[in-house]
């Protein structure tokens, strides 16, 4: 009796789940269909900010790239294989019409686009809101602040209603190619004042949560944890978008997010293992797209804090990796063995200095020699809903664990990833999709590794670096720059600030009957120019 009675418990426990997942396909199913000009994004976790300004992660990225007019656009390239892609050297304007370069190229002077309102309020869109846009980054110290450094940006000045003086400390480089920086999204600065206090002097607070754009798509609704509504901007100075509506839906659950797209109810589905999209590869009703990329896999480890401001501890690790299981194993061979810190596809990789086979000798000798012999134990971030992570992890925790290191996989919220890493309150983050330099420089490599930069999410600190990252603004002869590339190299993989899992191509999962699509090099989702096959 007790067994036909649990069975009875397990059957009806089993009966709701499937009902549960009906239903819920049953109502994206019912989004996605009740209007052919409704499109349906299947998202792991919930976007982080709607602030620009402080954007500096994957979903956020993605939706404020949507949502904000930046600075600039780049052109885009077809690529007679079905899909398009941005060209970063072809740039075109956006929230700045047009512009005019001094001689010496110290200076430019930009042209705001006149006519445009921002729909939430109708205040129109002037040079004060981009004086706004720098003011706050110098301030504020957000991830405005080294866009403005890294363009050498020197100062900014209000020349007309419509005009914008920049001048820069050195002559212009990467300014145009950073301004279409989901940063440069240019915010509605009279709404947002109205929300600022004493103890939050920019309204960051109110921004984070709300919206005040005049992008392609306008939030019209956000649910925090449920999803993100965009609805079309029907003034937009380009042309109204395709898409009447777009449905950012949180489906924490990859498998659901597979599905889903299988069964036609959502659009677009994002963090999908390999064996998860290689279950959908072959269905008419998908269309799964490859891309070849210098996007890394990457594990960021904590530097400033124990253990990992240890070297030998990190090169300890390095040497456990399991570098040909994660190819192999984890991306089923469609991966590259990661041989150096810039990545295999870029310009000036070299893996001549690359050390690091998986040899676990090695890594403990390493760890007697930093003083933990025995091993020792630590926590590493994942993203919740994200099976790719979790596949990484645990293959991860079984390599460390062969030398006595104990790694805690912790799923946490995009927000609390996010979080943690920007304030450096984190152990170790993995970063498994979206880490990309979409600008193929060695110079533009080390922002991420220089002494205090914002978006130094190790904590790393090596004053050669510094000085390598200076040398490269003003070097431009090839044989020179190889060199200095050469020495950024040899230097990054013996300090082994990160751990370098793998290359990997970007493979978006889309519904067939969408075309327009545009790679984006920096692998975040543009929505604009997508349409449906009629």
């Amino acid at each position: 009796m007790k067994k036909t009675i649990k069975f009875l418990n397990v059957s009806i426990i089993l009966f709701f789940v499937l009902m549960i997942c009906a239903l819920m396909a049953t109502s994206v199913a019912a989004e996605a269909t009740a209007n052919n000009k409704t499109l349906v994004i299947a998202i792991e976790g919930d976007v982080e900010t709607l602030d620009p300004n402080f954007s500096r992660y994957p979903t956020a990225n993605m939706a404020n790239l949507n949502v904000y007019d930046q600075f600039f656009k780049y052109g885009v390239d077809d690529t007679g294989e079905g899909y398009s892609v941005t060209n970063v050297e072809k740039i075109e304007g956006a929230a700045i019409e047009s512009w005019d370069v001094a001689d010496d190229r110290m200076s430019v002077e930009l042209h705001v686009r006149k006519g445009v309102t921002f729909p939430m309020t109708g205040n129109p869109m002037t040079a004060d809101d981009i004086i706004w846009w720098y003011e706050k980054g110098v301030d504020t110290k957000s991830g405005i602040l080294w866009n403005i450094d890294t363009s050498n940006i020197s100062n900014m000045t209000k020349t007309g209603d419509y005009d914008v003086l920049v001048k820069f400390s050195q002559p212009l480089n990467l300014f145009f190619m950073l301004g279409r920086d989901q940063c440069w999204g240019v915010v509605d600065s009279v709404e947002v004042m109205k929300h600022a206090t004493t103890d939050d002097p920019w309204g960051n607070e109110w921004l984070a949560k709300n919206y005040a754009g005049a992008g392609e798509y306008i939030v019209e609704s956000w649910n925090p944890g449920v999803q993100m509504v965009l609805k079309a901007n029907e003034n937009y100075w380009a042309g109204k978008p395709y898409f009447d509506k777009v449905i950012l839906k949180v489906v924490p659950d990859s498998s659901n997010r597979a599905l889903f797209l299988k069964q036609g109810a959502i659009d677009v589905a994002f963090g999908l293992s390999p064996d998860q999209i290689d279950a959908i590869r072959d269905e008419k009703s998908v269309n799964v797209m490859s891309i070849p990329s210098r996007t890394e896999v990457v594990v960021i480890m904590n530097n400033s804090i124990t253990p990992f401001n240890n070297k030998k501890i990190r090169q300890a690790l390095s040497y456990l990796v399991p570098y040909d299981s994660i190819v192999n194993d984890v991306y089923r061979g469609r991966a590259l063995k990661a041989k150096s810190v810039i990545p295999v596809l870029g310009v000036y990789y070299n893996p001549e200095f690359w050390k690091y086979e998986t040899n676990i000798d090695k890594a403990k000798e390493l760890l007697a020699e930093a003083g933990v012999p025995e091993g020792f134990e630590f926590s590493l971030n994942i993203k919740q809903g994200e099976e790719i992570s979790r596949m990484l992890a645990v293959t991860l925790q079984t390599a460390f664990s062969k030398a006595g290191v104990k790694l805690n996989v912790r799923e946490v919220t995009n927000a609390i990833w996010a979080e943690e890493m920007a304030t450096g309150t984190h152990e170790a983050t993995l970063w498994a999709v979206g880490y990309l330099s979409y600008i193929d420089d060695p110079w533009y490599k080390l922002r991420g590794f220089k002494c205090g930069s914002v978006t130094n999410r190790p904590r790393y600190c090596n004053s050669r670096i510094d000085e390598l990252y200076d040398e490269l603004q003003i070097v431009f002869d090839p044989v020179e720059r190889k060199k200095l590339a050469d020495e950024e190299q040899q230097i990054l993989v013996d300090d082994a600030p990160f751990l370098w899992l793998a290359n990997i191509p970007i493979e978006y999962n889309l519904n067939s009957n969408l075309e327009g699509f545009v790679f984006m090099q920096d692998s975040l989702f543009w929505i604009y120019p997508l349409h449906r096959i009629e």
